[in-house]
C-alpha cells in the first residue's frame, strides 16, 4: 500500500495526483492522504491558505479510510498536547525502525528522480513530495486527460474561447499576491518577450489575462495596442473552473506557477504554443525539469 500526501495549491495537488496515478498504472495499490487540509492552521501569515480540490475532478484513486487517517495522526504527530506528541514521536520511530511503515520524503522537487517511481507497496509506504515534472506521468497522458476533467463540466466562458477558430486565443497568467511578498513574481520583461514571440508566429490574437491582480496587469503589461480581455474579474469561478477556462485557450503564456502549468498541459490544441520562464524559480528552489521539452523558454 502506497499513500501519497496531497498538499499545496491546486497545481501542486494535480502534480501529486498525476504521480500517484502513474504508480497505480504500474500496478501499485495507491491511496491519497488529504488530511493536511483538515483542521488547516496558518502559522505563517505569508502562506496562502489552501483547500483540497481534487474531489472536483473525475479522479479514480481513493482517499484514505478514517482508520488510516487516525494512524497518520499518530505517525505525523498532528494531534494531542505536547506530552502526547512526544509519545507519538516514539511510536513513529518504532514504526519506521520495525519496517511496518516506510517514509519516502521527496520534497526536493528541483529535478526528476526515477527512484520515486520505484516505491514498494508490499507493506506501508508514505510518500511526500511535489513531483513537478511530466517525466513522472507523460506516459499516461491520455488517462490523465480523461480523469482530470471537472465533474460539473467546463464553465460556458471556457466554451466560447474556442468557438471561433479564426481567433488565436492566448492565455496569459500573472501571479501576484503571495509571490509579490516572497519576491517570486515574474518581471514584465518576461511577458514582453513572450508577446513578441507569440506575435511573430500568430495573427488575429486575443490575449486572455488571468491573474489575482488584474488592475496590475492592465497598468503594466503594455496591452494598450493589443486585443485582450480580463478573465474572471468578479471571481465568479472557483480556481479549478478558472483552470479549465484557461485550458480552453489555444496557446499559453504561463507564470512560474503550477496553476498555469496545468492550464497549458490540459489544453487539447495539438498545435499550441506554450511560453514558459527560462529560469523557473520559486523561493530558493530552481525547478530544472518542470518545463516540457516542446514548450518555449523565454
Amino acid at each position: 500500500m502506497i499513500i501519497v500526501k496531497i498538499m499545496g495549491g491546486l497545481g501542486n495537488q494535480l502534480f501529486q495526483y498525476a504521480y500517484a496515478r502513474a504508480l497505480k498504472e504500474a500496478g501499485k495499490n495507491v491511496f491519497l492522504d488529504y488530511t493536511t487540509f483538515l483542521n488547516y492552521d496558518m502559522p505563517n501569515p505569508l502562506v496562502t491558505k489552501r483547500e483540497y480540490a481534487l474531489d472536483a475532478f473525475n479522479i479514480t484513486i481513493p482517499c484514505l479510510t478514517p482508520e488510516y487517517e487516525r494512524v497518520l495522526d499518530v505517525l505525523q504527530c498532528r494531534t494531542g498536547n505536547n506530552s502526547k506528541r512526544f509519545l507519538y514521536k516514539i511510536i513513529r520511530k518504532l514504526y519506521w525502525i520495525t519496517g511496518q511503515w516506510k517514509l519516502f520524503d521527496s520534497c526536493d522537487c528541483s529535478i526528476f528522480s526515477e527512484k520515486c517511481l520505484d516505491i514498494p507497496d508490499s507493506k506501508y509506504s508514505y510518500v511526500s513530495g511535489y513531483f513537478q515534472s511530466e517525466k513522472y506521468f507523460s506516459h499516461i497522458h491520455n488517462i490523465l486527460m480523461e480523469e482530470l476533467q471537472l465533474k460539473e463540466g467546463t464553465p460556458e466562458t471556457g466554451d466560447d474561447l474556442c468557438n471561433d477558430p479564426r481567433v488565436e486565443t492566448v492565455s496569459v497568467h500573472v501571479r501576484r499576491g503571495d509571490y509579490v511578498t516572497a519576491g517570486d513574481s515574474l518581471k514584465t520583461e518576461y511577458y514582453q518577450r513572450a508577446f513578441m514571440h507569440i506575435e511573430s508566429k500568430l495573427h488575429n490574437i486575443e490575449y486572455c489575462i488571468f491573474s489575482d491582480d488584474l488592475a496590475y496587469c492592465e497598468a503594466n503589461l503594455d496591452l494598450k495596442d493589443r486585443r485582450y480581455r480580463l478573465m474572471n474579474p468578479d471571481r465568479k469561478y472557483a480556481d479549478y473552473e478558472e483552470l479549465f477556462i484557461m485550458a480552453k485557450c489555444r496557446h499559453h503564456i504561463i507564470a512560474n506557477s503550477s496553476f498555469s502549468w496545468w492550464g497549458a498541459w490540459l489544453c487539447r490544441n495539438p498545435n499550441q504554443i506554450v511560453i514558459a520562464p527560462a529560469k523557473w524559480q520559486v523561493g530558493e528552489a530552481i525547478l530544472w525539469d518542470i518545463v516540457p521539452s516542446l514548450w518555449i523558454k523565454a
